[in-house]
């Protein structure tokens, strides 16, 4: 019991830095909190669309605000959170599982939510509604989410620490 044990940390001695600590701190509350915010999104600004009144109201042609581009945004908008929260669940459990794939499925959460965000911000150009109503906001977080991508994904390509964790 005494040998294995000794045979344990000589073996890790040769690993350098490892575990779920120093940048992977940051990088844990930022998974949670996508989990959080996008179902906060989901409940507080996805769902209501779908009620009677505001549905009708993008999708019929009497409508002041109707555009022929409104259902598929919506719709587009609608499946990527579902789908971003179930696959942020999936990335916890992997996460804290330490296993080989979180690298890449970091690097996934980071480039495609820069994807998707870009698409979106293009279909909502094409609504004239959608483009007077726009702020500066969608721009912003774009932006945030392409320095996001530039900084984690060499992270997770490149560190130490990550390629001594995530090795199950």
């Amino acid at each position: 019991m005494m040998e294995t044990n000794l045979t344990k940390h000589i073996a890790n001695q040769g690993l350098g830095i490892s575990g779920l600590g120093g940048w992977l701190i940051l990088v844990q509350i930022g998974i949670f909190l996508t989990l959080i915010m996008t179902i906060v999104n989901v409940f507080v600004n996805i769902l209501p669309v779908y009620e009677h009144e505001t549905w009708t109201a993008l999708i019929s042609s009497e409508s002041v605000v109707y555009h022929e581009m409104w259902a598929p945004v919506v719709i587009f908008e609608t499946v990527y959170n579902i789908a971003l929260i179930a696959y942020v669940i999936y990335l916890i459990t992997q996460f804290y599982g330490k296993k080989r794939t979180v690298p890449a499925l970091m690097i996934l959460l980071y480039v495609g939510g820069f994807v998707v965000g870009l698409i979106d911000y293009i279909l909502l150009q094409q609504i004239p509604f959608a483009r007077e109503m726009e702020g500066e906001s969608t721009l912003k977080a774009l932006f945030r989410s392409f320095l996001a991508c530039c900084i984690w994904v060499p992270y997770f390509i490149r560190s130490r620490r990550v390629k001594n964790t995530f090795v199950r």
